[in-house]
Formats: C-alpha cells, structure tokens, sequence
C-alpha cells in the first residue's frame, strides 16, 4: 500500500498534481529528466496504478 504521505516522506513533492474528474482519482506527477514519473491516487488515497512517460 503506497500512500501520498509516503510519496512525500520518501520522493517529495510532486511537480504537478492533477485530479482526474472521470474517475475520481489524482495523479501525482514526478519530473526525472526525459521520463514523467506518475503516481494514479484512488479516492480511498492509496495508489492504483503507476506510469512512467517518456517525454519525447
């Protein structure tokens, strides 16, 4: 179980936070250079899901 308390404690602050209306969620964005690291936040707070995206 991956919370946003633990994101913070362990990575920080995300660069960009996004609520996604559609399904309730928020997506914690996370620059690394060429890469968006992105954390999917359900509505019960833990992480759904996690993408990498390349910025090309």
């Amino acid at each position: 179980m991956l919370t946003v308390k633990m994101l913070g404690d362990e990575i920080g602050s995300a660069d960009h936070i996004r609520h996604l209306p559609n399904t309730g969620e928020t997506s914690y964005i996370y620059e690394t250079g060429d890469f968006e690291l992105e954390f999917i936040i359900g509505k019960d707070g833990k992480a759904d899901h996690v993408n990498l995206v390349n910025h090309q």
